[in-house]
Formats: C-alpha cells, structure tokens, sequence
C-alpha cells in the first residue's frame, strides 16, 4: 500500500510507474516501466536476467518468468512479487497447481509438462513456456505474442500485428525500443561506479537508469544520490541505485526523493517543495497532519489507518480484518459504518458483502444465507465466472443481474452452452474465449439484497436483457440494446487486412482489426476510413457526409480535429501539459502550471484571466479573476480542513 508520490509502506521504498507506450484496446502493445527503490524479489535460484533489461531497481509490463522446482513453480509477471505453487503428487494434465502462501489470489494451470497458463487478478492469462513468458491475453483472446533472443525479449506483437521491437546493448541492458510507426524511445544508463572490492572496477550490477528520451527527442532524467562503495555508513550497495530526482521534459526537477542512511525513504516533494510527504514517524501529510498506519502482511494491506480531526468531526480511524489467505473479511469506514465480507476460500474472490453495519455489529451474524439485516444496511452477492475474474451474477437490492459468457450454460436458454463467438475464437488453453453474450436484468421484491439469488421475482416487470456477437478476434459484431418496442440493433465493421501509404509516421491507412464502420439502429452508417500505425483515428466519415480529421505527435497526443473544414488545435509544453486550445476563428484558451505540473491559471485571448493559488496538497484556496485590462473583478478565498475540505468561502462562487 501507498501514499505519497507514491512510498510504499510499510517498507518506506520508493515506487512508481511511467508508461512508455500505450497502444488501442484494453489487451493491445504496451510498454510499462516499474521502479522500486528496494529492488524486486526473486527466487535465490532463479539465474536469468533479473534486471529485465533496465537495472536492478526496475521491471516492465513484460518481464517474467516460470521456475519448476522439485515439486513446486514459482511465477512472476511484470512488477508483481513471484506467486509459489505446489505440484499436487500424481496429478494429471491438464492441472491446477494450488497456492503455497497465504495471500496468494492468482492461479496457475499446466495445460502440458513445462507449459503453464498463469491468470491473474487484473484479467490477464499469460503462456509461459520453457520458463519465458510468451503471450497475454485478455478474456476475450486478445493479446500481446513475446519473441526472444534468448533470454532476451526481442518483439511483443499485439493480436493485428502491430509490434515493439526492444534493441540491447553490449551487456545486456534495454537501449531502444522502436514503436509500430517506426519512431525510437532510447534509454540511457549512469555508468556504475568503482567497487573496491571488486577490484577497483566497474560494477555493472550498479549500473542505472538515467535518462529516457521520447519520440518527439524530449526527455526524463532519473538522479541517484552521491554515493561510493566505501562509505562509512552502513548503506547498501543497492543505494547506489536508488532515484532521488526526477528531471522533466521541461528540464525542471519535478520531484525529490530523499532517503536515510539505510536506504528507506524519509520524504517526497513536488518542485517548490509543495505536496510533501515524510515518513519518519508516521506519515506526515502536506497540510501538516499525521497519520499512523498498520499492515496486514498476509493480506498486503492496510489493517488500520488514523485520519486527524476536521471541521465538525474529531479525529477517526479505519480498520480492516483479513482472513488467513489475506481476504478482506470485514471494513470500519471512518464514520464507523462497518461492512462485512464472504469469500470463495478456493479462488480468494469475494462472495458477498453487507454494507451499512453499525460500528460493534457482529459479521456473522449478517453474513449468512438469507440472515436479516437491521435497517439501513444493504447485500450484494456475486457468483463469477469459473475461469476468469469476470461477475456471471449479481443479487443486489430490488434487483438481479445475469452476465452470460460465451461457452457457459445459459440459464435463459434451458442452459445450453451459450454461442456468441466462432468456435475458432479460442484462448490460449483451448476454451471458448470469454465474451459476453447476454446480460439480463430481473426486478426483484428483495428491498436489501439479504435474500441473495433466492430473491422472489416482481410480478408483471418484464426482464430487461442485451445481447452481443463476435468475430474471431472477440471484438463486438452486434449489439442488440434493451428495447423491445423496436429494432435496436448496432452493427460494427472492421478491416479484414492491413494496408498502408508512406511510411512510419506519416503512414495512411489500416490494419487489421481496425474499426471500419457502425451501423445504428436507424440505419444510420458512421465510417472510419484512415489510421496511423498506431491504431489512432486519422479520419471518419459520418452518416451525414461530413468529414472529421485528427492529427497527433510524435507521442500520439492529438493535436487538432478538422470536421468540415474547421480546425480545433491543441499546443503542449515539453512535459505533454495541455497549454492551448484554439478554435476555428482563432479564438483560444490557454493554460499555465507551476513547476509541479499543477495547473495556476487560465486565460483567452481576449485578455481575461483566472489565477488559482494553491496550498502544499494542490487546493485551490484563491481564484482572482481578472478582465481584458488586468483589473481585478472577483476574489475569491477559501479555508481548507486538516482532511482537505473546504471549510469556509469569503466571496462569491
């Protein structure tokens, strides 16, 4: 768990994400960095490259790895600690591998001896074979094939074709990948410093992360404190590795890092020292409140949280009960309105929850089948797919919902196999992929949910159901809505091959799987007719004729949108912070930040404009707006609570 900028508590490291690429779809080319000032975990065992190509404190969205041990597995996917399974004795393919720590809520199947199909609780399945991950995919069978020169990952191609291709240097660390259009992002490492006592040379174990530059040349840098291998102080080697800055495209630090002699982190800031957070004894925030916090190993979480006194509230806290496999069984809000949980104890999901509790109320009490529930409080209760971490039903007050999946028994259709998709639409275990078919919405007579699916249904409401189709790439052919006073059907197209004119960036065209044409129930036909490599809209065409336009940059932030002939346009600063829009008479409004990348004012080209001053958390606690001729026109002020409220306005909102 996390606060600040984020630290990761209770271990005081450093952690944050940056998003190198982001390509279409929800399963489609992606590439994730991940930093962790304490360095990831591995198995003692495990020989291969730990570095994923970017220095010890780093990972990304593709780096993995399945070791078999003597009866057992270990896993790893991206910036996840490694899951351990047990190999039961004597079983046969295909099988399940069970969990061997508590907390553990991802699962494992081995289709085959050394194939393993790893599903994780953000909905990915991930194919590992001969210990290497070699494709994810989402549950609709969309995703992203890995190609190796072994170990290293050389190419992640998407379901079309689209691909990264990742370029090393001579020993072994990430220095490019080169994007679908073509377009470079490189990566550039500090050179480690001397190690006495590996005889005075290079470590390249030390070697980090320094700079990465974009496809437009712009560039973040990552600073590491001034350390040597002989310092006095008992620091660890891995200091050596640790970010205490971060430099932005504008060239300005926009955030500091600072550390103790142990290497756990004491504080963050943004530039200007706003939006700080000091971990030294407790968690002090930036309106200069503590806070205290207690962990759940087992569950990695948050057990107990304080929050300090506000107007018209006193100080509170928060609590929450896990079971031994880390579940979360129950939640004190800081109101004190408790919510208790089930949980399916084979797969850790959550079964129902009763929400509303009074502080001291007993769970078990309220949690059973059919229990009742005192008034104010509400049930929910799920049952899921048996594969994926997909609802099949939800019982909630006056209501129940069905999600039927492609390949599951239909139980409106005396539970026949439901068959939305082709039969070649398969994952990569061989099931049916995972779409949903039909989703059916019953009234019930259940006020609180507390009768779950027993739920007796309300007399004379009809259902109210919709249902999709698929092609073989699970992407939606029909949606049929809920009306049935008429035909609600929407139709979707897609391109059946890939074809473009010019090259890289400037290329014109599409690629397989693109959406081509929707289809609405009046009979009304919207056309997509151009993209770039990357999957972006160029050009679309709607039922009336008119012909709407886009461009982006280099780093696919859209630039402008011509429909019909007038242009809207859109200027950034280095850092990709929105500076401009500008409409088709030239009229434009603009946009100012400070240097911790929060926005200050606002303004036309008329000459009006809005000034924000704000507090250390980002609060706006003035505005002054001002006419065409800088006078002053309104002031407003604003007082803010130790919890960030506002508290008390003196003029007009």
């Amino acid at each position: 768990m996390c606060v600040g900028h984020p630290i990761s508590l209770p271990s005081q490291s450093k952690v944050f994400r940056e998003v190198d690429y982001r390509g279409p779809g929800d399963g489609g080319l992606k590439f994730i960095r991940d930093y962790r000032s304490d360095g990831f975990s591995y198995p003692a065992t495990f020989s291969a490259n730990l570095w994923a190509g970017l220095g010890n404190t780093w990972t990304h969205n593709y780096a993995g790895f399945a070791l078999p041990g003597q009866n057992s597995v270990w896993v790893s996917w991206g910036q996840s600690s490694p899951d351990h399974f047990y190999t039961p004795s004597g079983s046969t393919f295909p099988r399940v591998l069970l969990p061997l720590r508590p907390g553990q809520k991802n699962r494992l199947v081995e289709p085959s001896p050394g194939r393993y199909v790893y599903f994780t609780t953000s909905n990915e399945a991930v194919v590992y074979q001969g210990g290497l991950p070699i494709g994810s995919y989402r549950p609709n069978g969309q995703g992203v094939e890995l190609g190796y020169v072994v170990p290293r990952l050389s190419t992640a191609r998407d379901t079309f074709g689209r691909t990264l291709a990742f370029n090393y240097d001579a020993i072994a660390h990430l220095e490019s990948i080169t994007d679908p259009a073509g377009q470079a992002i490189t990566y550039a490492y500090r050179a480690p410093p001397l190690d006495p006592e590996g005889g005075g040379a290079n470590n390249v174990a030390y070697t980090t992360l320094a700079r990465v530059t974009y496809q437009d040349l712009q560039s973040k840098q990552y600073t590491t404190p001034n350390w040597v291998f002989n310092d006095p102080n008992p620091v660890p080697k891995m200091s050596a590795t640790r970010i205490a800055g971060i430099v932005d495209e504008l060239g300005a630090t926009f955030e500091t890092v600072t550390y103790d002699t142990y290497g756990q982190v004491t504080r963050t800031e943004l530039a200007g020292g706003v939006s700080a957070f000091d971990v030294t004894s407790g968690v002090l925030d930036p309106l200069g409140t503590r806070r205290t916090y207690q962990f759940d190993t087992a569950a990695a979480a948050f057990s107990y949280a304080s929050q300090p006194a506000g107007s018209g509230c006193p100080s509170a806290y928060s609590s929450s009960t896990f079971d031994t496999n880390g579940n979360l069984t129950s939640s004190t809000d800081f109101r004190g309105s408790l919510t208790c949980y089930t949980n399916d104890s084979a797969r850790n999901i959550e079964s129902s929850r009763v929400e509303g509790l009074g502080t001291y109320a007993a769970c078990n009490t309220y949690t059973p089948p059919l229990a009742a529930l005192p008034a104010g409080s509400r049930k929910l209760s799920t049952q899921w797919h048996p594969d994926w971490r997909l609802a099949s039903k939800i019982a909630e007050p006056n209501r129940v919902t069905t999600y039927v999946y492609n390949g599951q028994p239909d139980p409106f259709n005396a539970n026949a196999t439901a068959s939305c998709a082709p039969a070649t639409a398969q994952l990569p275990d061989g099931k049916p992929i995972a779409v949903l078919c039909r989703q059916v919405e019953q009234a019930t007579t259940d006020a609180n949910g507390s009768q779950g699916f027993s739920a007796a249904l309300q007399a004379g409401v009809a259902n109210r159901e919709q249902k999709w189709t698929y092609n073989q790439y699970g992407q939606v052919l029909t949606h049929d809505g809920p009306r049935t006073d008429v035909v609600d059907v929407t139709t979707y197209a897609y391109y059946n091959d890939t074809s473009f004119a010019g090259v890289g960036s400037a290329a014109v065209g599409h690629t397989i799987g693109d959406l081509q044409s929707v289809t609405n129930a009046a009979g009304k036909v919207t056309q997509y007719t151009k993209y770039d490599k990357h999957g972006k809209l160029l050009e679309s065409v709607d039922p009336n004729g008119v012909v709407s336009s886009f461009s982006y940059d280099l780093r696919q932030r859209l630039l402008s949108i011509t429909t019909g002939g007038q242009i809207t346009s859109y200027t950034y600063d280095a850092a990709g912070q929105l500076k401009r829009i500008t409409r088709p008479d030239a009229s434009y409004i603009g946009y100012d930040y400070d240097p911790a990348h929060r926005q200050t004012a606002v303004f036309d080209n008329l000459g009006n404009r809005i000034e924000y001053t704000l507090d250390s958390a980002g609060n706006r606690t003035a505005e002054t707006v001002k006419d065409t001729s800088g006078a002053l026109r309104r002031l407003l002020a604003r007082s803010v609570d130790a919890l960030g409220r506002v508290q008390q306005v003196t003029g007009r909102e």
